[in-house]
């Protein structure tokens, strides 16, 4: 009987502590940039991305606590003790001293234009002369980066998105490279002035994955984030949050 109580008694422990370790929870701080509707201070949830990443954490009991700076801040503040990992957007920005976890989820590259005169091109190489403009400080896609430096198409560098889809409105480009539904936030914000004079092209120029990127010095935190991404479709997260809040 005494042996029988001590094993109950040793079951029961053993229990309590599962429960307990189970229940632990993780706290990661990272650091994002203002890249609305994917990572947004104002936006539902903090933006589609922050969203799907939250919910895939969750389920490997980890909660984030997000720092929101303006893009020539992050890569820098990134590096620093403070933040696990943050948001790279090209594969180019995670070389170096930082692992990527898989694409969380696809962002569409397209051209803000103007309604009266639109972009006409089959092949990138049909932009040929054009004014178009970019972020200041981001990289792109190779084919589209190789035209430019073989001055085929001619960029501009500017360091907001407002800021280039008022110069497409008054001519001055002749359109601007964005993630589509970034432009469809950004368009929405302006005056009407503004919006009734551009529109986003229905040309995808190129896919891409955006990451999460943790630093090396915590890369025993990719299992992790790799078992909570495969617990959970990070892609129709940001699907359905965009087709909630962007439509």
């Amino acid at each position: 009987m005494i042996w029988k109580n001590i094993f109950i008694l040793f079951f029961l422990c053993a229990w309590v502590s599962i429960g307990r370790a189970e229940s632990v929870r993780e706290t990661w701080n990272i650091v994002v940039d203002e890249f609305p509707p994917f990572t947004c201070v104002r936006c539902p949830d903090g933006g589609a991305g922050i969203k799907a990443l939250s919910e895939a954490l969750q389920t490997v009991n980890i909660d984030i606590v997000v720092t929101y700076l303006p893009f020539v801040h992050v890569l820098r503040e990134a590096r620093s003790q403070k933040y696990l990992g943050y948001f790279s957007w090209l594969a180019s920005m995670q070389s170096g001293y930082a692992n990527p976890s898989k694409a969380l989820f696809l962002s569409r590259l397209t051209l803000v234009e103007q309604k009266n005169h639109p972009l006409v091109w089959k092949e990138l190489s049909d932009l040929k002369g054009k004014r178009i403009g970019l972020y200041e400080g981001s990289g792109y896609f190779e084919e589209f980066m190789d035209l430019v430096n073989r001055g085929v198409i001619t960029v501009l560098l500017y360091p907001g998105d407002d800021v280039r889809i008022r110069l497409v409105a008054q001519g001055k480009l002749d359109g601007a490279l964005m993630d589509r539904d970034n432009a469809i936030y950004h368009i929405k914000q302006l005056q009407s002035s503004i919006r009734e004079k551009v529109q986003v092209s229905e040309h995808i120029l190129h896919t891409q994955g955006t990451y999460f990127v943790i630093q090396k010095k915590h890369a025993e935190k990719m299992k992790i984030l790799e078992k909570a991404l495969g617990n959970v479709d990070t892609q129709k997260i940001v699907d359905d949050y965009l087709l909630k809040y962007q439509q």
